[in-house]
């Protein structure tokens, strides 16, 4: 006959070397999960605005990659017009001058020689050419700067240019509505620099003749 030992309750208890029975833990509750609509719209925009970044980038290296030589001198050239030209309400000079030393890296180098009657002559960076201009716009209330007649020479190594050409300027100044007019003949000279880019290096304005209205 065999006999049962109870434990302390009245229960068998286990037998010597018998394992306990396994408790079952609880697990915590799983996070729901987003609708699966939400989850297609998001990836649809991730892509689609992916895909318009990459497609501009295209666009600007196709636009960019093609130009001649001439095609990006003429290109900074449109630059340095609209860069030079005021138009009403332009902001304070010290406002200006900071625009300018920015965005004049696009046209030139960072040393330049300018040379422009009554108004400077100065071998010096391009920081303090946007300086000068900037004190020189805000004399007028507008004015408007045109290149044209332009003639590009480039030399037999590809990384030199000889600009030469008319700049038309009408304007008004400070305190006067006449319109003042002025066309002078200019020179520019280029060279490439590292990254393929054409750049202004030296700038000559011949003197002042003026037009009448």
């Amino acid at each position: 006959m065999i006999e049962r030992r109870s434990g302390p309750s009245g229960r068998p208890s286990a037998r010597p070397g018998s394992a306990a029975p396994p408790s079952r833990a609880r697990r915590p509750p799983a996070a729901p999960e987003p609708p699966a609509g939400l989850l297609a719209r998001v990836d649809r925009r991730y892509l689609f605005g992916t895909a318009a970044l990459a497609g501009a980038g295209l666009i600007a290296w196709a636009l960019f990659a093609g130009e001649t030589d001439e095609e990006q001198i003429r290109r900074v050239l449109a630059r340095l017009e609209e860069l030079v030209s005021v138009e009403e309400g332009s902001g304070n000079p010290a406002m200006r001058a900071l625009a300018l030393a920015k965005s004049y890296e696009e046209v030139f180098e960072e040393r330049v020689e300018a040379t422009v009657p009554e108004v400077v002559r100065v071998r010096a960076d391009r920081r303090e050419l946007g300086q000068v201009t900037a004190r020189e716009q805000d004399r007028y209330d507008h004015l408007s700067v045109s290149l044209r007649r332009l003639e590009i020479q480039i030399d037999g190594s590809g990384r030199n240019a000889q600009v030469s050409g008319i700049a038309y300027l009408a304007g008004t100044r400070r305190g006067d509505s006449a319109v003042e007019r002025d066309e002078r003949h200019v020179s520019f000279r280029f060279s490439k620099n590292e990254a393929a880019e054409w750049r202004i290096h030296s700038v000559v304005v011949a003197a002042k003749s003026v037009i009448p209205d």
